[in-house]
């Protein structure tokens, strides 16, 4: 594993929201989907030009562990140390990590494509932070290369907005979770509860920053960014006002 100091953690409020218990509560959603997420993927990236893959905030690595199997030189960079070493583990030290705080990162230009998935931006809240993290994938990519990066769609969200949700993993672990949206910030505010049938709750709060499709183009293009295609959803959709998602498909310029 490759270390970088981490000079500034994610706030979250003095709580990890990232530990065990996120891995545990959320298992069957990290696993819903993926396999659309994963063709999604596939059906962008030509594996014969664009074979060197970075994850930036990789997470447990889900994506990029398939992606190695399948042939990609893949590596996850997150500021989670445990994630990166499941990464390891799970791969056999096949998939290469980068422990980084992905707003004080430098790359090297040396991926063909960079991976930014699930509204990865949006979990740090300030703007200038996030405008950051775009600066840094450029730094990551070869001239040419391609950046991949998956959103939830804000107007979507207020459209749809519930402000009480729950869920179960099926191994008698819960989520409760209570949400408010700012309108005047595009931050919505997250108090949550995880429970297990036999152990103690847990609180995090967490503020999470949306995006319009306007915000990213100007993020996008005032950072070196040609916008090649915009999808609204894994199955490669048109992006529209009502999509769930905001997939952009961009190259380093």
């Amino acid at each position: 594993m490759n270390n970088i100091d981490i000079k500034k953690p994610i706030e979250d409020y003095d709580t990890n929201y990232f530990d065990q218990s996120y891995l545990d509560v959320y298992k069957k959603i990290l696993v819903d989907g993926l396999q659309e997420q994963i063709d999604f993927l596939t059906s962008i990236i030509d594996p014969d030009t664009e074979s060197n893959i970075l994850d930036f905030f990789c997470c447990n690595g889900r994506h990029i562990l398939q992606l190695s199997d399948m042939g990609f030189h893949t590596t996850g960079l997150d500021i989670n140390k445990q994630y990166l070493e499941l990464i390891q583990q799970r791969s056999q030290g096949k998939v290469q990590t980068i422990l980084a705080d992905g707003r004080e990162y430098v790359g090297q230009e040396n991926y063909d494509v960079v991976l930014n998935l699930e509204n990865s931006i949006g979990y740090i809240e300030d703007y200038e932070d996030n405008l950051k993290i775009i600066q840094s994938i450029h730094s990551c990519l070869r001239s040419g290369g391609k950046f991949i990066l998956t959103l939830i769609n804000r107007d979507y969200l207020i459209r749809n907005f519930h402000s009480l949700a729950w869920f179960g993993n099926g191994e008698g672990k819960y989520m409760l979770e209570k949400r408010r949206f700012d309108p005047t910030t595009s931050v919505l505010h997250i108090e949550e509860k995880r429970l297990t049938v036999d152990g103690p709750e847990k609180n995090y709060r967490l503020n999470m920053r949306l995006f319009s499709a306007t915000e990213i183009n100007l993020m996008l293009s005032s950072s070196g960014f040609k916008v090649l295609d915009i999808f609204g959803d894994f199955d490669r959709s048109p992006y529209r006002m009502n999509s769930p998602q905001m997939l952009y498909i961009c190259e380093k310029i």
